[in-house]
């Protein structure tokens, strides 16, 4: 069962590695280009009058990035290229682990050899497992490749940031799931799983519901800012995912096929 449901998504698993090489590749080979930019942009802006200068925001974080590699990374490959990509990964990697099964009429197939619960949780550490692995291997490629290239880069950040993005996928996984449980189509929990994911960042509009929106967490934003993990909403993620991983198995067992 597990070695059927990892058959079932190496060719999404594929494209998104070939995605992510891509990205990881330009966001190394821009590091020499983006560092020139920023330097002559920080002058231009150090010189504008205070009011401007109070518009533009905190030019800080412009020249961190051009003289700290580590951080041009951090801040653009986790913080950015790769990190803006993971719910999307998520979502097309879970939406079809029930529904196309229900739709095509082959979970009739998998209940005649399987309990639900079996079917079920094999699902989960499967799909689960592929993101997780397309996380840990680009997370240590993306320094590893930036010192071969000759800068200077180092992993602490990285796994920082990387139990973040796990979490926060682990809340995404956690809902698309939810979706392709309640849905017998592929279509809906796709449109659902993009309108969530396009909805969320709507929270920070209004401040009193900002902590709704899990992008900064997914991106890292705390471990930029304090070099340290933000432990409540981290516990957030877990509790909010798994709840809904939760309910989505009793919903499975109970449904009638």
């Amino acid at each position: 069962m597990f070695r059927k449901e990892m058959m079932d998504i190496r060719w999404r698993v594929l494209v998104f590695f070939v995605v992510f090489s891509f990205l990881l590749v330009g966001t190394i080979a821009l590091r020499p280009f983006i560092g020139e930019l920023l330097g002559a942009s920080s002058k231009e802006l150090a010189q504008l009058p205070d009011f401007l200068k109070n518009i533009v925001g905190d030019l800080t974080v412009l020249n961190r990035m051009e003289a700290d590699d580590e951080f041009y990374l951090l801040s653009q490959w986790q913080g950015k290229n790769m990190g803006q990509f993971l719910p999307l990964c998520v979502l097309l990697l879970v939406f079809p682990l029930f529904s196309r099964e229900e739709e095509k009429k082959t979970l009739y197939f998998l209940l005649a050899r399987f309990s639900r619960q079996e079917i079920y949780w094999k699902k989960i550490l499967a799909s689960f497992s592929a993101v997780f692995a397309l996380l840990f291997v680009f997370t240590i490629a993306a320094p590893a490749s930036m010192n071969l290239a000759g800068y200077n880069v180092g992993f602490q950040y990285s796994f920082l940031i990387l139990l973040q993005q796990v979490l926060a996928s682990w809340f995404f996984f956690g809902f698309f799931v939810f979706l392709s449980v309640v849905f017998r189509d592929q279509i809906k929990p796709v449109l659902w799983g993009i309108l969530f994911a396009l909805a969320l960042p709507m929270a920070s509009l209004y401040p009193p519901l900002s902590w709704m929106n899990p992008y900064p967490y997914l991106l890292g934003t705390s471990v930029l800012q304090t070099g340290r993990i933000d432990g409540v909403y981290s516990m957030g993620m877990i509790v909010f995912g798994t709840a809904l991983i939760v309910a989505a198995s009793i919903i499975f067992e109970k449904k009638e096929f």
